[in-house]
């Protein structure tokens, strides 16, 4: 069973909808319209002037504000065009209801009739005309609101020189109190009037949102830049983009170049001084001094003195300890001139017939040792990391002595033919050329009796082997990926101490893990309480038991239930008295064994809430450190950790909600169907009462209000927050091709390592059950293998048996070795639903496959001793029939095998639409699942097993290929363990 963080992601996208008015791309203004459209809507009005304290309100007038008084322009368009634009847009809709404004205020503005009263003026009828606005509807409302128009399209309806009319609409609009729509008809006025060409803005004084009266100016002559100016020319922008910076580039270089050949001639100078200053004292200068190659006395130690040129390629070691065989130790062994063995270090000829002191052998020996301290920052804090020195008392009486023994004398010679080694300092590269202690002469007896000197000697500290807790649930599709990390956690250090925790149901499963482990330094620790499965199955009510809601058909009603029970009710299974006992049990275990690194189970609550409740206690200010490493290990996908870093719109119309049993990509006519799986995720989490209810009851239980409850969807809405590192049974190469991880956040996808497939070590078939590997030599095999918790029942075998008959059948008519094909089926039957049943004999099973059964081609068993990936890895199976488990998924993708996925619940939808997207298998129950149906089964085996068996099984060999790199997600996974325990470099 493995639970994915699908339903947390998706609450990101839980915002209200924006207000779209159109603006000119990538415009300053963008940011103040919030343009996501290709035109402004209805929504995006308002007509009362008291509206534009609302949301779309201040949206349009923030918008229209920007835009009147922005010079931009680009690819022809211009915000003072979609300014305009806007304006007859919300005066179309507020004074003539267009489009559709059922709500149109009742005014006299939008009339235009003939007087009654008629005169006679030089033989002509005189028409009186009202004070309204009629005259320019047609303008205002030109080609019905298109945006697909120029400019300035709608000033030829406008009668831009019927100053009477215009004059008479903005009055009778003041007069009903519409000043913003008055101002809004001057605005549309100066545009025809003024047409002002692109980076020219319309001439208007005072604000058009605003009681007071906006008058008609001369339009800006401040013309801006138009971008599309950068791509006239021979060349378009990017070329002289990369031309500018190219230049700059060269530039520096030669700045650069400049600079260090300025610092190399200020050097050879200060060595041509130091050396003709200094270089008669100390080292043997093989050039006349001045030259240009010497280098300074500071860096001639920094040779790894034990290998020279010379000696590093022969296997006899004629030359002394810190002894260059070269007159200098930085020529070529093809430039070089050969040096005496007995070449000195600087000053030992000085010091060979000076007596040495006995403080001064003391003093050399302590800086020696103190100068060299290879162990790691954390490593203070475990059992045996203390530096151990070791003191030498001798009797000092008998240092004053005039007469000097033999083996005083033999004690002073040591000493004094050691003055001719190079002290060596505590970096690597510093005198060694490995990370060794340096050489150190214990006192002998006959040294000692003088008493010429307390000599101290160092020991390299003694680093304590890494302290591992590994916590999981029972569970084996969670189980087997602790237990294939702790195997190569052994295997790549042996010394490690590995204390595996889990409920006692697995400790079967973990002593067979390892029994072929010699001496393995692993404890178990069993946790109290039921395990997952078991909580999550009890309940009396059907909708809140994991095996009734995994057989729900995926659908409009089904899929929110389902979504239900995994977003409240897997991660928090247990009552509150078990969750606290789980969580006391992981504090008594924090507190004994005192971790280097804590690896959990993202499946378990308590434990997860344990953890980082400790790390809290320990650190309230912030400045202590960690008690320990914090690390997540979990068979999930890199994409149930980080779909939800992709645009939101991507959760709606690219990524199926977990459960929802939808092909990928999702089909147009789908995208509403997942648009509202997601919003009734999201009543489920706002409406949801269980897990509050559960949260008060452990805090109180626990005496710690303030508790964390922590869940795996939590600490990954929380951006992984105090955890280390989250090792994942995935990587890139074999998740979703279509995950877009190009703009997630740097810190948080740091924490992500997809290890690649985590599977346990199997030993070869033909060890494990020899007669298993023999009849599978039979023939071409078909595995069939639904996992531990998936029960079928006797109709659902039938069904699936005769899919089987039909394969068989295709088989034979193809002849050749497709006439030997076999079966090897793990059926784990259901003794809740429908009748009990076998496969011997007069069984239904035997009516479909009984010839088969009765040759033994055809194997159907309960339980199957050898590990599946045992199985697939003797090259004789063709195709892997999975319900779309990780652990499945990725035994079968290692070796190699096509698959037919038939997948069952929540995220093993997910690994079906893996499978087709990657060309290594089919999807088997597209219409049946959660179960199958012989009608859609029987092709899409004969399609995977004869008909496309060689296209599949290369793509998946390759990618097998790729998984084994680093030795595989296990060894890969140990690594990092180690790693953050500080037992290799980072």
């Amino acid at each position: 069973m493995r639970i994915v963080t699908n339903f947390a992601a998706a609450v990101a996208v839980a915002v209200p909808a924006a207000n779209a008015i159109l603006v000119a791309p990538s415009s300053p203004c963008s940011s103040d319209c919030g343009n996501v459209l290709d035109a402004t809507t209805p929504d995006d009005i308002v007509c009362s002037q008291d509206s534009y304290t609302s949301g779309a309100g201040q949206v349009f007038e923030g918008c229209v504000e920007c835009e009147i008084s922005s010079d931009y322009s680009h690819d022809g368009e211009t915000d003072q065009q979609w300014m305009l634009y806007n304006l007859r847009y919300a005066v179309s809709y507020c004074l003539f209801g267009t489009p559709d404004n059922s709500d149109v205020i009742t005014t006299p503005c939008i009339t235009t009739y003939v007087s009654p009263v008629l005169s006679l003026c030089r033989g002509r009828a005189l028409t009186l005309r009202s004070k309204a606005c009629g005259p320019f509807k047609n303008a205002i409302e030109f080609k019905n609101m298109s945006s697909d128009i120029d400019s300035y399209d709608y000033c030829a309806l406008w009668p831009v020189t019927d100053t009477t009319d215009l004059e008479g609409c903005k009055e009778c609009l003041r007069a009903g109190s519409q000043e913003y729509l008055a101002n809004f008809v001057t605005v549309l006025q100066a545009g025809c009037e003024q047409q002002p060409d692109a980076g020219t803005t319309v001439g208007i004084e005072g604000s058009i949102f605003s009681d007071q009266v906006a008058n008609v100016t001369e339009p800006s002559a401040a013309a801006s830049i138009d971008p599309d100016w950068f791509d006239d020319g021979p060349i378009n922008l990017g070329a002289k983009v990369g031309i500018a910076i190219g230049g700059l580039v060269f530039v520096l270089t030669i700045l650069g170049c400049g600079i260090v050949w300025n610092g190399k001639r200020r050097r050879r100078s200060f060595l041509r001084q130091l050396e003709t200053k200094h270089g008669h004292e100390g080292w043997p200068a093989p050039h006349p001094t001045g030259e240009t190659h010497d280098t300074p006395l500071s860096q001639r130690p920094l040779r790894g003195w034990d290998d020279s040129p010379m000696s590093a390629t022969t296997t006899e070691k004629t030359y002394p300890r810190y002894f260059s065989p070269y007159s200098s130790q930085y020529n070529s062994p093809v430039s070089a001139q050969d040096g005496g063995p007995s070449m000195q270090w600087p000053g030992a000829a000085h010091a060979a017939n000076t007596p040495l002191s006995p403080s001064a052998v003391f003093a050399l020996n302590a800086e020696l040792s103190n100068q060299w301290d290879p162990s790691h920052a954390d490593a203070s804090r475990r059992q045996g990391s203390a530096e151990t020195y070791e003191m030498h008392e001798v009797d000092s009486a008998g240092s004053a002595s005039a007469s000097t023994s033999a083996a005083d004398r033999s004690f002073r010679a040591r000493m004094q033919a050691r003055q001719g080694e190079p002290p060596v300092l505590g970096h690597p590269g510093f005198g060694r050329s490995e990370n060794s202690p340096p050489r150190t002469y214990p006192v002998a007896e006959d040294d000692a009796r003088p008493g010429f000197a307390s000599f101290i000697s160092y020991r390299q500290p003694a680093m304590a082997p890494p302290k591992i807790l590994m916590v999981v649930a029972s569970e084996l599709g969670h189980a087997n990926v602790f237990l294939a990390a702790a195997q190569a956690l052994l295997e790549q250090a042996p010394d490690v101490e590995l204390h595996l925790a889990s409920f006692a149901g697995l400790k079967p499963t973990i002593d067979q893990a390892f029994v072929h482990v010699k001496d393995a330094n692993v404890a178990f620790h069993p946790l109290p309480g039921p395990s997952v499965s078991e909580t999550v199955n009890r309940d009396p009510e059907p909708a809140n038991r994991m095996l009734d809601t995994a057989l729900l058909k995926p659908g409009f009603r089904n899929t929110p239930a389902a979504t239900r029970f995994f977003l409240t009710r897997i991660f928090l299974s247990w009552t509150a008295d078990e969750y606290v006992a789980i969580f006391d049990e992981t504090n008594a275990l924090i507190e004994a064994l005192a971790p280097d690194v804590f690896v959990v189970d993202g499946l378990l609550s308590p434990v997860l809430t344990a953890a980082k409740n400790y790390h809290a206690k320990v650190n309230t200010k912030g400045d202590v450190p960690a008690p320990f490493k914090l690390v997540l290990l979990s068979p999930n996908s890199i994409k149930d950790l980080a779909h939800h870093l992709e645009p939101p719109k991507n959760l709606i119309a690219k990524w199926p909600i977990t459960g929802a049993a939808m092909l990928m990509p999702i089909p147009w006519y789908l995208v509403p169907l997942n648009f509202y799986f997601l919003l009734r995720l999201i009543f489920t989490l706002v409406t949801d009462k269980h897990v509050p209810a559960q949260v008060a009851s452990i805090r109180a239980k626990t005496g710690l209000p303030e508790l964390d409850v922590s869940t795996f969807a939590s600490i990954v809405q929380d951006g992984l927050k105090n955890i280390d590192a989250v090792l994942l049974s995935s990587r890139l190469e074999v998740d979703f091709p279509t995950l877009d991880l190009a703009n997630a956040p740097r810190a948080y996808m740091d924490k992500l390592v997809g290890c690649g497939p985590i599977l346990r070590a199997a030993a070869p078939l033909a060890e494990s059950d020899a007669s298993l590997a023999e009849w599978l030599k039979g023939g071409p095999v078909v595995t069939i293998n639904l996992g531990t918790v998936c029960q079928v029942s006797q109709d659902e075998a039938v069904e699936m048996a005769r899919a089987l008959r039909q394969l068989l059948d295709e088989g034979a008519r193809r002849g050749g070795n497709w006439s030997e094909m076999r079966i090897l089926w793990k059926l784990k039957k259901d003794p809740g639903r429908g009748p009990e049943y076998h496969a011997g004999p007069g069984s239904a099973l035997s009516d479909v496959l009984g010839a088969e059964i009765e040759a033994g081609r055809v194997r159907i068993m309960d339980w199957i001793v050898a590990e599946p990936n045992s199985i697939l890895n003797t090259g004789d199976v063709v195709c892997s029939v999975t319900h779309g488990g990780a652990s499945s998924f990725f035994d079968s993708l290692t070796a190699g095998v096509p698959q037919v996925v038939l997948p069952v619940w929540a995220d093993t939808f997910d690994y079906a639409n893996r499978a087709e997207m990657l060309g290594i298998g089919r999807w088997g129950n597209v219409k049946g699942c959660p179960r199958w149906t012989t009608a859609e089964l029987a092709p899409v085996l004969v399609e995977v097993v004869l008909d496309r068996n060689a296209e599949f099984a290369a793509k998946s060999r390759v990618l097998a290929q790729v998984c084994r790199q680093g030795g595989g997600g296990r060894n890969v996974a140990a690594r990092k363990i180690l790693e953050i325990a500080g037992s290799l470099s980072a």
